[in-house]
């Protein structure tokens, strides 16, 4: 018969405290789980459609998708790599920015300009159709 896990008080505050860390350095992917499943997105489905045309992009989930081309898109994270805060992307420069710091990025995820030092995660992905399918690796 199995032991069972439990889990007192303070295990459990170090584990949070351990999460708000990371959450604070810019890395909540080294504390949440992330599914071993592929991403799928819909481009003809809800705020997707805008990826039906080339230059078009949306943020969906940790996501920042552009379309490039008939075939090729760019599917970066869409959290800043200084301190996590939520990219916004300016179009009339082509690039993303942090409105927490000022970090800016290029859209193939290069630092143009600081505090960031790292580039955006950049994932791999197939275009099926009329799906997009992200791999999380």
């Amino acid at each position: 018969m199995e032991k069972p896990i439990h889990k007192d008080r303070r295990h459990v505050l170090k584990l949070g405290g351990v999460m708000l860390c990371a959450f604070a350095c810019g890395k909540p992917e080294a504390v949440l789980p992330v599914e071993d499943k592929p991403f799928e997105i819909m481009l003809t489905e809800g705020q997707a459609t805008s990826l039906q045309q080339i230059g078009g992009f949306v943020f969906v989930g940790q996501f920042f998708i552009m379309r490039l081309s008939a075939t090729d898109f760019r599917v970066l994270s869409r959290w800043c790599t200084h301190a996590a805060g939520a990219l916004r992307f300016n179009a009339g420069a082509n690039r993303l920015e942090c409105p927490v710091h000022g970090s800016v990025f290029n859209t193939e995820g290069a630092v143009l300009q600081g505090p960031a030092t790292m580039p955006l995660k950049r994932y791999r992905y197939e275009l099926r159709q009329d799906r997009l399918i992200i791999f999380l690796d």
